[in-house]
């Protein structure tokens, strides 16, 4: 029988770490200043969490959906981009964050 041996993980990069934690302060951002003009704001799902951990959101100003109305295709990206600021059924601003 061969023997046991230890399955060592790799440890993530701390600098891939480090510059996904700084875009998401970014988006926490972003999405802090959109709140305080009066918008809301969208996040995309995959993001949401971790900027959730850093910023609160008022109540009813973080979107659940998106009050758009565009093909299935259109949507899917625009459901991607980084913060997006909401006025009714319009976009505002919308940020895509870039690491360094």
């Amino acid at each position: 029988m061969p023997e046991d041996k230890e399955i060592v993980e790799p440890e993530p990069d701390s600098a891939i770490v480090s510059e996904k934690r700084d875009s998401l302060k970014v988006q926490a951002k972003l999405a802090e200043i959109g709140e305080k003009l009066g918008m809301k704001i969208w996040l995309p799902r995959n993001d949401r969490a971790g900027i959730l951990e850093i910023w609160t959101p008022k109540e009813d100003s973080l979107l659940g959906e998106l009050p758009l109305v565009f093909d299935e295709a259109t949507l899917k990206t625009i459901k991607n981009i980084d913060v997006l600021w909401i006025r009714g059924r319009s976009i505002i601003r919308a940020f895509e964050v870039e690491d360094k």
